[in-house]
């Protein structure tokens, strides 16, 4: 069915309420939320629902769901139905027998700030949130520091318990002895403390959206006050490394063997990742690459445990990367050598188990995390995480977890000795995702000397072993599958910035020490392009942070010139022609490549491929690896030798393509953690919502799906993080990424109503209605929040099921009695139904009353919400009776009221009109008394149509899915008058000669939409004959004479083209539709 409609069938003058779905509402809640209007629910009800039975009709033929799926959909729902009304005599048995128990846990003294109590669904009626936001679970089944998987708007209630004060002021550390004889003192900030306290408050079960905003404010602005300093401190000690320790401006502290040396400065703890003296026993020549992995398995593993526990505390961390150093900077926590409750610190000669509390904890993780459970030598403890993982019970009574970088095992040694490096048991380690998917338990200390002579040694070594071989044989040439299956080039260009290459390993728990394998897994040229290019990539990252460290270590001093010429030199060799870099490319690279992956490479690989391929200049190798070097490594070049590099790759066709002039910085690297980005995406996401500038929001959305999608590839299998990245992408129109996060999201936990709530409200809102009934339903199955019922209510609502909807309101309010945007979308579907003449089953009327009593309790639950307030008066009005009238004036009193001081206004609505065409835009420009813009539109490949409104329907639904904004556009076409043949040809010139003296018909069609979804179209046409050709004109102006002036053509009577034109009319309507409109919105009665 078609899926416009002709604004004469259902006149402005019908809209008389508003709903969650209006077209024009919906953009105007994108304004205040960043929504895009893309279906997500408005704050008021019916502009495309209370219009006559016609249009109720009309939704009933937009739904494209056969019977038999119907039917299907029915047994689904009947068993959702019932499992809901289970859980809510199961939740009414636990408040009752809650209320019996109350009286005796309290006294008369208590303060209860331990309760929830159940607010509206809004953050602010200035700001009304999206559906998407609103109507979510409160509590969902994953886990973690999001409140155990709720994220930011997953709930409709406020923790009372939480404060909202701001960050506390810089104070003196607590004057806690360490151990060690460490005693902070002066005054500097505590990070820990308001850390902590943060992430305490995220951990609620049920938060309010304005909470949770400001919360992740300030998490990412304490995060970033920790990475600035942590970045200032640990250059300073990173450019001293090695001065004499008397000349150092931060001094060394005592630390343990395998640490590196450590510091404190501003209470932030560093530790080197690099070898030393003491370390070179365990990992010989390896030493500094092997202690950088081991700092990467750190922030990996703390992103992993942070995520699967609340209980367990974690201090701030970061990595830095500077001048080929690396260095974890960690926040002070109350900890020292008395408050070890579980772990050993010493390499075993004291082994703790000394708190019931903390070993279950560990046994929990260790189930979670797919690790087995191990006796030590000489121990009858059993341990299920590695036992040098440390638990302390720190000076504040919480529990810190640290030193976790070997949480997970180590891949399995090979047979052949001369291929094992030294010590890699402690950092060639199996991915996070291959563990816990693998289908036997897996001991991290299978190699370590703590389980050495054990009886379980051996079974636990083969159990590795298989998993290691089970990634060799299974899931790397499932990779390759993959892999071959997004062979298209654009999606490879695009993998040059976002490395979609590391995400896909990562995903399937391959590492990227295997990257020889996965060159040898894939089929496809393109692929195995960029896998060389990429191990090329990390190769020479290796060498020149070796070089770095190397010139530091001859040079002892914090210089720059001297470091910035010895890199040029380098890159030189990289990137240039001369005999070197032959011989670098011929021989040296060759061997370093056979060294790190295995993998016999020459030069051939990239050059000869590319002589045969036509390639965009950035695909280049020497183009890309330029580019993925500056990524990898946050060297600054100047922008004139980035652009005149990156132009033409013949530009590095000379033997030193670099000068020292060219590189201008060499930045320290930070690695955050999971949580970091995380948080910083979520704020950056709220706040686009807050914003009516388009442009601002379309940036604040960049941002945060750039900040998401580092959380991404830092975790990337945690579900919150992929539901926020899919509806960030969804918000920036970029959908098949939005499905993709969305489904992965789904797929990784299938039981998590808010997941499968998200992906339905998508597929919705892309009319895949069928699929979308499905998860709804899914979601609804394992859900027990009220506000997710009242959604699927109102998307029953719009397929014209109106009896279904009834039924799930009615659910919804019985899980939250008192929600006031489900009594008020149950009160305009009653007052819908009630305008049809729509009858209950078994005859009864909707009545006035009832409908009156759904809207008091509405604004009983939110006095302050205009939309609810201008509902039930607009209602009153329409079915006035003398008893009313007192309530009608007390209604008035209280919407002007709300109006005055909650800003209920709504912006003027931007209109964009879509053309290339300047004339055109400024012919209409001059027509309406509205301010449009103008925007051109790549409407690619148009697909071939039958009428010119299916034409112009394609064509306004293509432009709003680019430009997320309502448009309006036209479409025209000339046909003969007699015979009806559309003329094709748009050179007037010809048409003149073909059809001289012709009668024809000239049509507009002139369709807006706001939403992309419901498109509103109106026609306009003129009668006239073609002539000879007049002055220049616009279009067939110059060969049209209209009818009763065909002494004269169109061009020619340019002064009267506004009376003439058929265009004049359609559009005039089409302005007072959406004037309309917009009074509907705010609440203006409709002449």
């Amino acid at each position: 069915s078609k899926r416009h409609q002709r604004m004469d069938d259902h006149p402005p003058a019908k809209y008389l309420l508003t709903c969650q779905w209006g077209g024009i509402l919906r953009y105007q809640k994108m304004l205040l939320t960043g929504n895009n209007g893309l279906g997500f629910f408005s704050p008021t009800l019916g502009d495309r629902l209370i219009h006559s039975q016609l249009e109720a009709s009309q939704f009933r033929r937009n739904s494209n769901l056969r019977s038999s799926e119907l039917n299907q959909s029915k047994t689904k729902r009947e068993l959702v139905l019932a499992n809901a009304r289970s859980a809510i005599f199961a939740l009414q048995a636990m408040e009752e027998k809650k209320a019996k128990e109350e009286p005796m846990l309290r006294s008369s003294n208590t303060i209860e700030d331990d309760t929830f109590e159940p607010v509206s669904l809004r953050d602010s009626v200035n700001h009304p949130e999206s559906v998407m936001e609103k109507y979510s679970t409160g509590k969902d089944a994953s886990y973690g520091y999001y409140g155990r998987g709720t994220e930011y708007g997953e709930s409709s209630y406020s923790d009372s318990s939480v404060s909202s004060q701001t960050s506390p002021p810089l104070r003196p550390m607590a004057a806690w002895e360490d151990d060690e004889g460490l005693t902070p003192t002066g005054q500097m900030y505590d990070w820990n403390v308001p850390y902590q306290s943060l992430v305490t408050q995220l951990a609620k079960d049920r938060i309010l959206l304005k909470e949770k905003l400001r919360i992740y404010t300030e998490l990412t602005r304490l995060e970033a006050n920790f990475v600035h300093a942590a970045r200032n401190y640990g250059m300073v000690i990173i450019d001293e490394v090695f001065l004499p320790v008397e000349e150092k401006t931060i001094k060394p502290i005592k630390g343990g063997i395998m640490g590196g040396t450590k510091f404190i400065a501003h209470n932030i703890y560093f530790k080197f990742a690099v070898s030393n003296d003491k370390t070179s026993d365990f990992f010989g020549e390896y030493g500094d690459e092997a202690a950088a992995k081991i700092a990467g398995h750190e922030l990996k593993s703390r992103n992993v445990l942070f995520n699967m526990t609340n209980s367990l505390r974690f201090a701030m961390m970061v990595l830095i990367d500077y001048r080929g150093f690396r260095l974890i900077a960690e926040s002070l926590v109350p900890v020292g050598k008395k408050t070890l409750v579980y772990g050993t610190e010493d390499g075993g000669i004291h082994i703790h188990q000394d708190d019931r509390q903390v070993i279950s904890m560990m046994q929990d993780l260790g189930i979670k995390l797919n690790l087995k459970p191990h006796r030590l030598t000489h121990c009858s403890a059993v341990f299920y995480t590695p036992a040098d993982l440390e638990v302390h019970l720190g000076r504040d009574e919480q529990y810190y977890c640290l030193d976790f970088s070997r949480l997970f095992p180590p891949e399995a040694r090979s047979k052949d000795r001369s291929k094992n490096k030294k010590g890699s048991i402690f950092y060639n380690l199996l991915r996070p995702e291959l563990v816990i998917a693998y289908p036997k338990p897996l001991c991290s200390d299978a190699w370590s000397g703590f389980v050495k002579g054990t009886e379980e040694e051996m079974t636990m070594r083969r159990d590795i072993e298989e998993a290691t071989q089970y990634m060799f044989d299974t899931l790397i040439p499932e990779l390759g599958r993959v892999l071959d299956s997004l062979e298209h080039l654009a999606i490879l260009l695009d993998s040059s910035k976002k490395m979609m290459l590391t995400i896909k390993m990562h995903a399937h728990g391959v590492n990227i020490r295997h990257l020889g394998r996965v060159y040898k897994a894939t089929q496809s040229p393109l692929w195995k392009r960029i896998v060389v290019l990429e191990m090329v990539a990390r190769v020479l990252k290796v060498q020149y942070r070796k070089l770095l460290r190397d010139k530091m270590r001859e040079l002892k001093h914090p210089g720059v010139d001297s470091y910035t010429m010895a890199l040029v030199a380098y890159l030189n060799i990289v990137f240039g022609t001369s005999p070197a870099s032959h011989a670098f490319w011929d021989t040296e690279l060759p061997q370093l490549m056979q060294d790190k992956f295995g993998m016999e490479f020459n030069v051939g690989m990239v050059v000869h491929w590319e002589e045969e391929t036509q390639l965009d200049n950035k695909m280049h190798y020497k183009c890309w690896l330029f580019s993925r070097i500056r990524k990898m490594s946050r060297l600054k070049f100047a922008d004139t030798c980035v652009q005149f590099l990156e132009s033409d790759p013949r530009n590095f066709e000379v033997p030193e393509p670099f000068m020292d002039t060219d590189l201008v910085t060499m930045k320290a690297l930070v690695k955050l953690t999971h949580f970091a980005s995380h948080c910083k995406g979520c704020m950056l996401k709220v706040k686009s919502q807050k914003v009516t500038n388009r442009k601002t929001q379309l940036n604040l959305l960049q941002q945060a799906a750039e900040c998401l999608e580092k959380a991404r590839d830092a975790y990337p299998n945690h579900v919150v993080t992929l539901r926020n990245l899919g509806q960030t992408m969804y918000l920036l129109g970029r959908d098949s990424e939005a499905e993709a996060s969305l489904k992965k999201a789904v797929a990784l936990m299938p039981q998590d109503p808010s997941s499968l709530f998200h992906l339905a409200l998508f597929l919705e809102r892309n009319r895949n209605l069928e699929e979308a009934e499905n998860y709804y339903l899914r979601a609804l199955m394992q859900s027990t929040c009220g506000p997710h019922f009242c959604v699927y209510a109102d998307f029953l609502v719009e397929l014209g099921r109106y009896e279904d909807a009834r039924e799930f309101y009615e659910i919804a309010l019985e899980f939250e009695p008192e929600n006031s945007m489900t009594l008020n979308n149950y009160a305009c579907l009653l007052a819908q139904l009630r305008t049809l003449n729509y009858q209950r089953k078994g005859g009864e009327e909707v009545s006035v009353d009832e409908i009156i009593h759904l809207f008091d309790r509405s604004i009983a639950a939110d006095g302050n919400n205009p939309y609810h307030l201008r509902n039930a008066l607009q209602f009153l009005k329409r079915n006035q009776h003398p008893a009313l009238l007192p309530k009608i004036a007390e209604l008035n009193v209280a919407f002007n009221r709300v109006k005055s001081t909650v800003g209920y206004h709504i912006p003027t609505l931007p209109l964009i009109f879509v053309t290339a065409q300047k004339s055109k835009f400024t012919e209409i420009s001059q027509l309406l008394s509205m301010e449009i813009r103008c925007e051109n539109v790549d409407f690619g490949e148009t697909p071939q149509f039958n009428d010119l409104d299916e034409e112009v329907t394609w064509r306004v639904e293509e432009a709003y899915r680019q430009l997320q904004m309502p448009v309006i556009l036209d479409s025209v076409s000339l046909s003969l008058q007699d015979s009806g043949e559309v003329i094709n040809s748009t050179n007037w010139k010809e048409i003149s000669q073909s059809y001289f003296q012709e009668k024809v018909i000239a049509r507009v069609v002139v369709a807006f939409t706001d939403d992309g979804v419901h498109v509103v179209t109106q026609e306009g046409k003129i009668e006239g004959t073609i002539g000879p050709p007049s002055s220049d004109g616009f279009g067939w102006d110059p060969i049209f004479y209209p009818k009763d002036y065909s002494n004269l053509s169109m061009a020619e009577l340019i002064k009267h083209k506004h009376v003439l034109s058929m265009r004049r009319k359609p559009y005039l309507k089409m302005e007072y539709y959406i004037q309309q409109l917009m009074k509907s919105m705010q609440g203006e009665e409709i002449i």
